[in-house]
């Protein structure tokens, strides 16, 4: 019902839409489509990668559309692109030729019927798509503009962010469609999924790294705090530290007097954001990534930067942050602190690699789902996938090699990768297990 009434609403007035992630962008992007996919018109694309062209492309094939969009890029001619333009119908143009064609006269700008503007959060001052559509609207005053965006936290960036782009864009309305409102909860209400929430405890030396670098920064916000009485003391806890916004906050609050802060605030800025990184793959990835990540810094000229001008790099909870990691791969040392000697022949010690305990949660939740799937005589008969959802294309990988050989196995490939001591033993030619699946 909501993706009507956006249809309808934004087809009666130009404006810019605004949907929350995952409420249909696409689906609503492809009913404009489909709507000027006709030659007696002329629309143009612009601000789409190759790879939403092609999704596009394809789905409105299937939806049985004669007319699909043509994709102009720089294989053809100044002269077939120019015929391309009077043949109209719908084309997708990249941002560099439209504008070359526009300046070199070559497209028919005032038969243009009106432009889509895609990923419009990006049309910035200094976008290319924003010089588009000031020579658009200079030349061609009755056509339409309909902008289309799926990441509203992308206009809370800067000043009045939402108010410079539609100006970028000539535009004078905002459809805003968040999770929240009436028309939207309504429709996501009436199928509600069923979910199963599993809770899953780090391991003793995860948590003692995790204290570490909450420790840490708690410190760091401190200090920050100290060294910066003009900035908002509601804002600057480590509670905040922990999202991915608070370097926005802390940056525009200091951006007025960023050339005259000292180095020393400058650096605490990027410890901070450094630190939620650790939080980040210390849950994410496996120990001999983070282990591994962690040594890149100590070895780094960022690591004497941090010798430098940053005071926590002395404090107890950096060097449990340090040997913990390395517990994590080479088993429990002797004490908390450790010598330089101990801390340059970890070669030397014995592996004990320490498995990420979601994964093991995931061969528990797997194993329930086949023991059903097999007592249940209706699902033997039907096809019954699996769907694993990941927050990155490497920790889909890594999950895929973790069901097909097992997580020790995992461990020591990547540990001999990341040493570039030898290569993996019995390596197979390929998976040919499915990355992704579907469950019913």
């Amino acid at each position: 019902a909501y993706e009507n009434q956006t249809f309808v609403e934004l087809l009666a007035d130009d404006g810019l839409v605004v949907l929350a992630r995952g409420l249909g962008l696409n689906r609503l992007f492809i009913k404009f489509l489909k709507l000027y996919s006709d030659p007696r018109t002329l629309v143009l694309v612009i601000n789409t990668s190759n790879k939403q062209e092609g999704y596009f492309c394809n789905e409105l094939r299937k939806g049985g559309v004669e007319y699909t969009p043509k994709v102009i890029t720089n294989e053809y001619s100044a002269k077939e692109r120019e015929t391309l333009y009077l043949m109209g119908g719908t084309l997708f143009v990249t941002s560099r030729i439209l504008l070359l064609d526009l300046l070199r006269k070559q497209c028919p700008i005032e038969k243009v019927q009106g432009l889509l503007v895609y990923n419009a959060h990006k049309v910035t001052d200094s976008a290319t798509e924003a010089f588009i559509l000031r020579l658009y609207r200079q030349n061609n005053k009755v056509g339409f503009v309909k902008a289309f965006s799926d990441s509203p936290e992308a206009f809370t960036n800067g000043f009045c962010q939402l108010e410079r782009v539609m100006k970028n864009m000539f535009l004078k309305h905002v459809y805003l469609w968040p999770r929240f409102h009436a028309t939207v909860s309504a429709a996501l209400s009436r199928h509600q999924p069923d979910v199963v929430e599993l809770r899953q405890q780090m391991t003793p030396n995860m948590t003692a790294i995790q204290l570490a670098v909450l420790e840490i920064m708690k410190a760091c916000v401190v200090e920050l705090k100290t060294a910066n009485p003009i900035l908002d003391t509601d804002d600057l806890s480590v509670e905040n530290a922990l999202g991915k916004s608070f370097d926005l906050v802390v940056r525009m609050q200091l951006d007025p007097v960023w050339n005259q802060l000292s180095l020393k605030t400058k650096q605490l800025v990027f410890d901070l954001k450094m630190l939620r990184t650790l939080l980040f793959f210390l849950t994410q990835y496996d120990c001999v990534t983070f282990n591994s990540y962690l040594e890149s810094l100590r070895h780094s000229d960022l690591y004497r930067t941090f010798s430098t001008h940053s005071a926590w790099i002395f404090m107890d909870a950096a060097n449990t942050l340090f040997v913990k990691a390395r517990d994590r791969v080479f088993g429990q040392s002797q004490g908390t602190k450790t010598s330089e000697h101990q801390q340059n022949s970890t070669t030397d010690r014995v592996l004990n690699l320490e498995e990420n305990p979601k994964w093991h949660l995931l061969s528990m939740v797997l194993d329930e789902i086949f023991k059903e799937t097999k007592n249940n005589s209706s699902l033997l008969k039907e096809q019954c996938n699996i769907l694993i959802v990941t927050n990155d294309d490497r920790t889909c990988l890594q999950l895929r090699q973790y069901l097909c050989y097992g997580g020790k196995s995992v461990l020591q490939r990547q540990y001999d990768r990341l040493l570039e001591s030898k290569q993996p033993k019995n390596q197979p030619d390929g998976i040919v297990v499915l990355m992704v699946f579907v469950c019913k």
